[in-house]
């Protein structure tokens, strides 16, 4: 063979090493976290892993267990920043968990900010020059407030006893694998290793009401048992929560019990209300069409990371609908805890706001 077509057949090969690289990407990275277990920080970091998990390794599992297993079986261990501060006892000690005030807030007493240098000084950021909402940053400053928060657990702890601060340290054990919620009340987080606790639904209802109904309908209908928490499942039917829970003895006698029995009984009531109780004993039901459903298992049971060759769409968000604002019609998707039956798509856009930092 001649030097020529030597050098042919190398460029060639190299072409398509670089093409195969480049087709690998990010996932590169993926799989050497998942390989050497590297802790993940992050702050309110839920969407971010969704996105992570969709775009560079598989589609996310529909199923709610099997969507956790996949999430902790690519990243081992995670820290949320934004959970750590929703806990006690950090959560009495600070008022405000957006990433900027927090960074703050733990340059104060009790807290100790971690002193944290780039090796090239020309190449890294500093507290002093503030660079917000660009992703170096942002994930600087992250690991900062994480170190800070993890010193302060770590020096309370030590009842006189040197104990190390390190990612397996026991005293971030309560935080550990755990992601933050944002929205909901009575889910305070994502257990990504165990089961979360049991909330209070004694508060929240079903509603299902014609397709013509908005946000203000609802209010309406409730605006006598106060402030309400309204989460659409599809177009004809929602979740309720009352903010002021010793009202729900008065929603079952008002609105369901006269509902059902009403004085005039030609006129059909508009809705239909039940409470949440009733409505899980229904899907979990033998012959419930959601039950049967829950008993399917993602198809991708083994913690691989994968190139995508194509992406689908990201879904969109859910996004909340809350309080008595008659001004808000938007229907929005439910932020889901029990796998109600699958709605239908709704094109509304997602909007972010403060609340994502």
């Amino acid at each position: 063979m001649s030097q020529s077509k030597k050098d042919f057949e190398q460029e060639r090969s190299q072409r398509e090493l670089d093409e195969l690289e480049d087709a690998v990407g990010f996932s590169t990275v993926i799989s050497l976290l998942t390989k050497y277990s590297t802790p993940l920080v992050g702050h309110n970091m839920l969407l971010d892993l969704c996105h992570i998990v969709n775009r560079f390794c598989f589609e996310l599992p529909e199923d709610y267990v099997s969507f956790k297993s996949a999430l902790h079986c690519i990243f081992p261990q995670i820290f949320d920043t934004k959970l750590m501060c929703s806990q006690a006892p950090l959560k009495e000690l600070i008022t405000n968990s957006a990433l900027g005030p927090l960074l703050d807030t733990v340059q104060k007493e009790p807290f100790t900010l971690v002193t944290c240098e780039p090796e090239m000084a020309d190449r890294g950021y500093s507290t002093t020059n503030e660079k917000s909402h660009e992703a170096g940053y942002d994930a600087y400053i992250t690991g900062l407030v994480f170190l800070s928060l993890s010193h302060y657990l770590g020096e309370r702890s030590k009842s006189g006893l040197t104990i190390p601060i390190t990612a397996h340290a026991p005293f971030l054990d309560p935080v550990r694998n755990k992601l933050f919620l944002m929205r909901l009340a009575d889910y305070p987080y994502v257990d990504l290793t165990g089961l979360e606790p049991a909330p209070d639904r004694g508060h929240v209802f079903v509603l299902h009401f014609p397709n013509s109904w908005k946000t203000n309908n609802i209010v309406d209908l409730f605006s006598s048992y106060g402030p309400i928490n309204i989460s659409w499942i599809n177009d004809v039917s929602a979740f309720v929560a009352l903010h002021r829970k010793q009202e729900k003895s008065k929603v079952v006698k008002d609105l369901i019990q006269k509902n059902k029995s009403p004085r005039d009984k030609s006129q059909k009531p508009q809705y239909t209300l039940m409470t949440f109780a009733d409505y899980s004993s229904l899907n979990n039901s033998p012959t419930s069409p959601v039950n049967s459903k829950r008993k399917r298992t993602s198809s991708n049971n083994e913690c691989s990371v994968t190139t995508k060759k194509l992406v689908p769409a990201s879904p969109s968000p859910a996004q909340d609908v809350s309080n008595g604002d008659k001004k808000t019609v938007k229907k929005t998707k439910a932020q889901h805890t029990t796998s109600p039956p699958p709605p239908p798509p709704l094109s509304k856009e997602f909007e972010e706001n403060a609340d994502w930092d």
